[in-house]
């Protein structure tokens, strides 16, 4: 995880902080947010955490599972889109050079 401009590991059960970037290098990572929503990322990705409702993807590949619970939408930023997915869902975002894919499994999206 990058925070405050220094590099530094984490170990399971660590928070990631607004503000952090984090990189999975040749790892696979699951951030779970507080609202239930769970955002696996395959090796190789990269996401800013930057608010409760808000990630930014800028590598690789996130599988984003939303509880039926969750109160408000989950924005998903990308360098070619930005993707608004519904609660009760499970999403599949990859950055492949410039282009985003979307693929919904269970849920709605919207992409702007």
């Amino acid at each position: 995880v990058q925070r405050d401009g220094a590099v530094e590991g984490l170990a399971a059960g660590d928070p990631v902080l607004f503000g952090d970037r984090v990189d999975t290098g040749s790892a696979y990572v699951q951030v779970l947010w507080g609202d239930g929503t769970r955002v696996g990322l395959d090796r190789g990705s990269r996401l800013e955490a930057l608010a409760p409702d808000l990630l930014a993807l800028t590598a690789g590949r996130a599988l984003v599972t939303r509880p039926a619970a969750a109160a408000q939408a989950f924005r998903v930023d990308t360098p070619a889109a930005s993707v608004l997915l519904a609660a009760d869902g499970e999403y599949r975002v990859t950055i492949d050079g410039e282009t985003t894919t979307l693929a919904v499994t269970r849920g709605r999206a919207d992409v702007q």
